[in-house]
């Protein structure tokens, strides 16, 4: 699921969830998009290889990922 969607690494850092995007292929209309549904939730670093921090909620880590993956 992730790779469909550019996505080259996800790790978690204390409460926070990080993806890794492919910088040739990463759509940036998505970033707003993320950030209307999840609001202060998401963070988005332009740097060399681009990256999104998603603070986790209260939900399983997994479902949370996989939610977050289908917004994505």
């Amino acid at each position: 699921m992730a790779r469909l969607k550019y996505v080259l690494k996800i790790m978690q850092k204390g409460n926070n969830i990080v993806y890794h995007l492919d910088r040739d292929n990463f759509d940036s209309e998505v970033v707003t998009k993320l950030i209307s549904k999840y609001k202060n939730r998401v963070k988005f670093s332009s740097s060399n290889i681009p990256y999104l921090t998603f603070s986790l909620g209260s939900g399983k880590v997994l479902e949370e990922v996989k939610k977050f993956l289908e917004v994505l």
